[in-house]
């Protein structure tokens, strides 16, 4: 069986610069090389791993900023409580939740481009067990 594992998320962005700075200032995110593609402006940005995780680019109307089949992009830290500390100094609103039946403690909050974003810690998210097939 051919393993499936999520390479990025691609956002197109009302305001390219507010997104990136969003992105490395609360995110904690690298901005780094991206191809010279044809069209809009953009950003890569990349993860401690060195992986490009998030892309940018520049382009969508303000009146479009909801219109998205997406509910929310997950992703995990190392210090769930320094995170929740980082958006309550950036000024930056969320909630918490905890995944019935588990320790795991969830933050949402919202990105410039309206796109909700959940944080958890990460050796918490190891609790959740994983469905196996044969």
């Amino acid at each position: 069986m051919t393993k499936l594992k999520l390479d990025h998320l691609t956002i197109q962005c009302v305001n390219l610069d507010a997104s990136r700075r969003f992105y490395v200032d609360v995110m904690g995110l690298c901005d780094g090389f991206r191809p010279p593609f044809d069209g809009p402006p953009g950003a890569w940005l990349y993860d401690d791993d060195g992986r490009p995780v998030v892309h940018l680019y520049a382009g969508r109307a303000p009146d479009r900023i909801h219109d998205s089949a997406l509910d929310h992009a997950a992703f995990v830290v190392d210090d769930l409580p320094a995170f929740r500390s980082r958006l309550e100094a950036h000024g930056i609103a969320f909630g918490t939740s905890t995944v019935p039946g588990l320790a795991v403690t969830q933050l949402f909050f919202r990105d410039p481009d309206g796109v909700q974003i959940e944080l958890s810690d990460a050796s918490a998210s190891a609790q959740i067990p994983r469905s196996v097939r044969s």
